[in-house]
């Protein structure tokens, strides 16, 4: 019985680590509460693409991010990268979408995982957002808890941090064990079935 217990709570726990939903990073107020400002995301008349960093408390599998965007006065086109850190700057994208958004807004807008991409923890990741044409004249929302903080900036001439208002945006993942915790589970949990099938035949 107590071995019957023992793979049934194995099995429990390696599901729980793979099913459950975490935020993992957050600058958004309650009820999604932003600030009383704006990034400018555009080409022209200057160039001015924004990024704002995050690093995972532990391994996980990225599931969406979360941002609050607007669109001027016409239709903006957006590109928006989930990138790994290139020596404290957005660097090679991991993951990335379009967006097309009609004039207005702020609006809360959802990008879902594409490539079930694991994130370590402790490691920087950023989140950038560029224009995609030069009319698109939109703006990436102020966070909603009036933290300031290295944000980054491509003003034509590469990525810079600059301290400054953090935009407003969620990352959302699920806990991911690392490989070593992995193979003691699931040794435990196939030595647990092999006993267990001893006593049966006994």
């Amino acid at each position: 019985m107590k071995l019957r217990c023992f793979v049934f709570s194995a099995l429990l726990l390696s599901f729980a680590l793979s099913a459950h939903a975490d935020v993992i990073a957050n600058t958004f107020g309650p009820d999604y509460g932003i600030g009383p400002g704006e990034w400018a995301i555009q080409k022209k008349p200057v160039q001015e693409f924004v990024g704002a960093h995050f690093t995972p408390a532990y391994r996980v599998q990225f599931s969406q991010i979360d941002l609050s965007l607007f669109s001027g006065s016409q239709v903006s086109n957006f590109s928006i990268s989930l990138t790994a850190d290139n020596n404290g700057l957005p660097g090679n994208p991991l993951e990335s979408w379009t967006l097309q958004l009609p004039i207005g807004g702020p609006d809360l807008e959802t990008f879902l995982s594409q490539g079930n991409t694991v994130l370590e923890g402790g490691k920087q990741y950023w989140i950038t957002v560029s224009a995609l044409d030069d009319t698109t004249a939109g703006a990436w929302s102020y966070n909603g808890l009036d933290l300031v903080d290295n944000v980054a900036f491509d003003l034509g001439d590469g990525w810079v941090n600059i301290p400054a208002q953090v935009p407003a945006f969620d990352v959302i993942g699920n806990a991911v064990p690392e490989p070593g915790s992995l193979t003691l589970l699931a040794g435990g949990t196939v030595l647990g079935f092999t006993l267990l099938r001893r006593r049966m035949q006994l």
